[in-house]
């Protein structure tokens, strides 16, 4: 889900962008999918390999997260080059997922924990929300268009230990 190469596509009319790791950088770029890649955008620094990301809805910015034992820091860097803004929600670290909210005015996050994964929303001023929190993991986070619902991808692992008697 997070690898690279990764891509996404706004909702509103807009090129899609395409992330892509080299050496200590992620680079987004704009492309069209008939076309084919367009203008590199901006490039952030990329120090982790369990990085997860999100275009706004209008195409304009990019939520990047990095899963964290100690912080729950989101980047939200403007495609245009403009200076980047962080946020850091300290109650929620280990973050998997980010996912921009319909009308691009939040955030969805998965954080992790060894008893499941927390569904979190996330204003841009700093304040959050448990909304769910299952004890498997979270993997895919997407909000409908109508902002109405946020449909989920659960990881479920299922395993059994036995022991054995004496043998020879």
């Amino acid at each position: 889900a997070n690898g690279f190469p990764s891509f996404r596509c706004p909702r509103s009319a807009g090129d899609c962008v395409v992330a892509e790791r080299s050496d200590e950088q992620l680079i987004f770029s704009a492309f069209d999918p008939v076309k084919g890649r367009k203008a590199e955008l901006v490039k952030v620094p990329f120090h982790s390999v369990r990085t997860a990301w999100d275009l706004s809805p209008d195409g304009t910015r990019v939520a990047i997260t990095e899963f964290n034992y100690q912080t729950g820091d989101i980047s939200i860097v403007p495609l245009n080059g403009s200076a980047p803004q962080k946020i850091s929600e300290p109650q929620w670290a280990e973050l998997l997922t980010v996912a921009w909210a319909a009308d691009g005015k939040s955030l969805f996050l998965s954080s992790f924990s060894s008893r499941g994964t927390a569904i979190v929303h996330l204003d841009f001023a700093g304040h959050s929300k448990l909304l769910f929190k299952p004890n498997w993991r979270i993997c895919t986070l997407e909000p409908s268009p109508d902002g109405k619902y946020l449909a989920f991808g659960p990881v479920i692992a299922n395993a059994n230990a036995w022991t054995m008697g004496s043998f020879p």
